[in-house]
């Protein structure tokens, strides 16, 4: 599994959570430099997708 892919899963199965922000937070302090842009991209890739899913799910 490559980097993206892998913050990918970690977004999706943290957003759930009470405390997510914290929690992704958190985990983008721990992470090395070079894997936190990375890490940005697929944050915005999540919300992207949410926001899509969630007009397309106003629009029925």
């Amino acid at each position: 599994m490559n980097p993206l892919q892998k913050f990918t899963k970690y977004i999706d199965d943290t957003m759930d959570e009470l405390h997510a922000i914290s929690l992704l937070h958190t985990f983008y302090s721990n992470l090395p430099e070079h894997e936190k842009e990375i890490f940005v991209i697929a944050l915005i890739g999540h919300v992207t997708t949410t926001h899509k899913l969630l007009e397309h799910e106003k629009m029925k």
